[in-house]
């Protein structure tokens, strides 16, 4: 059960991360973040997911008071040295799974757990050999999956599995876009805790 005096808010429109967090079995509210991604630049992929998780969570600390334990999270993917991000459309989502085909997708994970002044931030990273794909594998499994929502244009939690040769992680709940084993121990520095 949830231990703390304090609200806990998840500032996240994804709703991968929201069936995650909902796992844990604890009491939370979605508030949306106000961030425009584009708006932010690092060269290090690892970096500029945590700068993201970070900007996420003072964006919706700022519409609250110093009473709320917030959650921010991000994701970034690259691959050959390529920002990985959401694809929108099928064209694109074809083309990106053709870049991607038989190579390493890298996907770095951030979560940041805030309260008033007490700032805690962790990323995971998860390593994803790509099979070699054809158009026609592609093109059907885009047709099932719709995966345009999501960076790379692989649902692993679903047919986007058959994708894959191998994933490599210490938390296999990253890749989904929040990782729970890092959160879980983020969490108790601020007396939360799922059982």
């Amino acid at each position: 059960m949830n231990k703390s005096q304090y609200k806990l808010i998840l500032a996240s429109s994804s709703q991968y991360r929201f069936n995650l967090l909902k796992k844990l079995n604890l009491n939370f509210e979605v508030i949306l973040p106000n961030v425009d991604e584009s708006a932010f630049y690092h060269p290090s992929p690892k970096k500029l997911s945590l700068i993201l998780s970070i900007a996420k969570a003072h964006s919706v600390q700022k519409k609250l008071s110093n009473e709320q334990i917030i959650i921010g999270s991000d994701q970034v993917g690259v691959c050959d040295g390529k920002i990985i991000g959401k694809s929108y459309d099928f064209d694109k989502a074809v083309s990106q799974l053709k870049f991607l085909s038989n190579k390493i997708l890298r996907f770095y994970t951030s979560v940041t757990v805030i309260r008033g002044k007490l700032q805690k931030s962790g990323t995971v990273m998860t390593k994803c050999k790509i099979k070699k794909l054809t158009t026609e594998e592609i093109e059907k499994y885009l047709k099932i999956d719709n995966p345009y929502d999501v960076a790379g244009s692989i649902k692993t939690e679903s047919l986007g599995i058959v994708l894959i040769d191998k994933i490599e992680s210490n938390d296999p709940t990253a890749v989904l876009g929040l990782p729970m084993i890092k959160l879980i121990k983020i969490l108790s520095n601020f007396n939360i805790r799922a059982i």
